[in-house]
């Protein structure tokens, strides 16, 4: 597991490189929710997703991502919050097949595409 570091700020965008993919990541708050968009190799793979905590934010696999992105509540398990960002929420990226990632809302689509 790898921690993507953010700051306690409504909303930002930052790059990142996770298992040699080129990613911008946006963490942005709408109303009281936070959500995440993804672009991968300037390839758009997440719009709009919300941000809850230990639920993947991929929810449908796809060929332009590998891995599972999730935000984690240190302290509890509430949805996270903007002030409390890179401390108590944290991003988090497990690669494909890497123990203790979290599973997504949608069982069918759990894993990496071509999974049995």
């Amino acid at each position: 597991m790898l921690t993507i570091p953010l700051s306690p700020i409504p909303s930002q965008t930052l790059k990142v490189v996770l298992d040699d993919q080129d990613c911008e990541l946006s963490v942005l708050m709408r109303g009281p929710n936070l959500y995440l968009d993804l672009t991968v190799n300037g390839n758009i793979v997440q719009q709009g997703a919300l941000l809850l905590d230990f639920v993947s934010a991929i929810q449908i696999p796809t060929r332009n991502f590998s891995g599972t992105l999730a935000m984690f509540d240190t302290q509890g398990n509430e949805a996270p919050r903007w002030d409390g960002l890179g401390d108590r929420w944290q991003l988090c990226y497990w690669s494909d097949g890497e123990d203790g990632a979290p599973r997504n809302m949608v069982p069918e689509f759990d894993g990496p595409i071509g999974a049995a």
